[in-house]
């Protein structure tokens, strides 16, 4: 008989999602994963597959008014637990004081293991400094009988755990047969979107994390700006904004807000640079695709070195402005082997079938 694992704090969307997707398929025959949120999920053809697959989705309505349901989200969570029968529940979070709202009741709720998964390494969206306060008076009482810290980089472990934590590290793995690069699916999507010249691509959420405004700079930045498209894809709250700011400096027609996509992989094989100018991040799953499917990417220092898989990927300053970046795009040779970045990254980890393995032994353990 297959097990239910609960993954709690995912709406739908967003890496973390994405990686538990693909892990739900590889773990299929032993495990099935059930979704616990807040608020209301992001429906999707991947849910739609995750139902099929034998999921449920269990959804709250506590987001209308935020700080009320939080403060009713332990309560809510706790009396849905004592009426499932749940020995495994994986917490996915990206501040301290959400892994904590859901800890709480699933230890009084008696469940045998709680695994605590760290995504990220900074504050998003609103209200950064009360969040950072938070998180940081959190952080301490993440821990018990039966918890497992669990992380997808050096920088997330320690910034949801301390600097001295004993937290596995789970490679945040991609279909790497699904990433690899595919010539003809390119030529198709460049020529459905009417694409010419180099395509600069993004992946995300558009929020102060990704730090979209940047990408609308260096496009504003290029003495050639009609050789270039900037191609978005993902949605967001500064989507409005962003746009707006792309209107504002003039690049609005050289810009493609694409949205949200299930099929990631043909935008990517459309692209000829992949861009993540972010604040923060933990290890982006995004990242790792772009790699597998052998993108030249330009990420940000202030992202971990983890990520860096490729020789083909550079690190380079987001304080110093977008000259560097546009000088950097602008050296960079187009690659034409793109179907070769596969075998790299099957050999330092980062295939979804290693990642399953080593997430099922996790859940096999006592």
């Amino acid at each position: 008989m297959k097990r239910r694992v609960l993954q709690a704090n995912l709406d739908g969307t967003g890496g973390a999602f994405s990686l538990m997707y693909q892990l739900q398929k590889q773990l299929s025959n032993e495990y099935i994963f059930d979704y616990y949120w807040m608020g209301k999920f992001v429906y999707s053809s991947r849910s739609k597959e995750l139902e099929k697959l034998g999921s449920k989705i269990y959804e709250d309505n506590l987001r209308k008014n935020k700080i009320a349901g939080h403060l009713l989200l332990p309560w809510h969570f706790y009396h849905f637990l004592k009426n499932k029968d749940y020995d495994i529940v994986h917490i996915n979070a990206d501040l301290a004081y959400k892994e904590l709202l859901y800890l709480i009741p699933a230890k009084m709720a008696g469940v045998k293991k709680i695994i605590i998964h760290s995504h990220s390494s900074g504050v998003n969206g609103d209200h950064k400094k009360l969040k950072m306060i938070l998180h940081n008076i959190c952080k301490p009482f993440l821990k018990g009988k039966g918890v497992i810290y669990l992380t997808c980089s050096k920088v997330a472990a320690k910034w949801m755990f301390g600097k001295n934590n004993n937290a596995v590290m789970l490679n945040n793995g991609v279909n790497l047969k699904q990433f690899q690069y595919d010539y003809k699916i390119r030529q198709r999507i460049r020529k459905k979107l009417n694409l010419k010249g180099i395509v600069l691509g993004a992946v995300g959420n558009l929020s102060y994390q990704k730090n979209p405004f940047f990408l609308i700079d260096l496009m504003c930045n290029f003495d050639s700006p009609e050789k270039y498209t900037l191609l978005f894809v993902g949605d967001g709250d500064s989507r409005n904004d962003v746009e707006d700011y792309a209107k504002k400096r003039g690049v609005y027609d050289k810009c493609i807000f694409y949205g949200n996509v299930a099929n990631v992989v043909e935008l990517l094989d459309a692209m000829d640079v992949y861009l993540m100018p972010s604040r923060f991040e933990g290890l982006p799953v995004s990242a790792v695709e772009a790699q597998a499917n052998g993108l030249s990417c330009i990420l940000s220092n202030k992202i971990t070195d983890e990520v860096k898989l490729l020789p083909s990927c550079k690190m380079l300053d987001i304080e110093s402005g977008v000259a560097e970046w546009e000088r950097e795009i602008k050296n960079i040779t187009i690659n034409k082997n793109r179907k070769s970045a596969v075998k790299v990254l099957k050999e330092k980890g980062f295939d979804i079938t290693d990642t399953a393995k080593k997430l099922k032994a996790i859940y096999d353990m006592g």
